[in-house]
């Protein structure tokens, strides 16, 4: 945490996690102040894992890849409705939705290559970004994969515009951020 100063502390120290932390990747927050991360693991499918870091520091496991072989390397958060948050995989390049309670995961949509960064836009439309192979594409309700743009070195973590016309797409590689637009 950093203080009107400048100055910062350490929120939540790796002796707080369960199992040592190998690769911290992403964050969300829900509207309770708890802060869901992703450890990456190995970035080779192994070591992969979800937390719930609650508003006093407290971390709990929600999955790990023990719990469930589909965790592989979780990269990607985004919070989805009171008790689910969805979790791109960096290995599979699959989108899941993971019931926070219980660790039990509902596969959404795959083909991801290298996924990285997912958020949500108009209508429930989801958009997920493939590091690996440079694209982004758009999730509907239904599952539906459509590629969007492709041709980027790396699309890393991508972010929504405030008024949710434009996708904002880091290419890591490039050294560029990308306006792409939606709809």
């Amino acid at each position: 945490m950093v203080d009107k100063d400048g100055k910062w502390t350490v929120f939540a120290a790796a002796e707080a996690f369960p199992i040592a932390p190998q690769f911290l990747n992403d964050l969300e927050a829900d509207s309770q102040g708890n802060i869901y991360v992703s450890d990456s693991g190995d970035t080779k499918g192994k070591g992969g894992a979800v937390y719930r870091i609650d508003k006093n520091g407290k971390v709990a496991l929600i999955t790990n890849s023990e719990k469930d072989a589909q965790i592989q390397s979780p990269n990607g958060l985004l919070t989805d409705g009171k008790g689910s948050l969805l979790e791109l995989d960096l290995v599979s390049g699959t989108l899941y939705r993971i019931e926070i309670k219980t660790g039990k995961l509902e596969k959404v949509a795959e083909g991801f290559g290298g996924g990285d960064g997912v958020v949500r836009g108009a209508k429930g439309v989801l958009y997920a970004s493939d590091w690996k192979n440079g694209s982004v594409f758009s999730v509907s309700k239904k599952g539906e994969v459509k590629l969007l743009k492709n041709g980027f070195k790396s699309a890393a973590d991508i972010g929504l515009s405030s008024d949710g016309k434009f996708i904002l797409v880091p290419d890591m590689l490039a050294g560029e951020l990308v306006w792409l637009p939606v709809n």
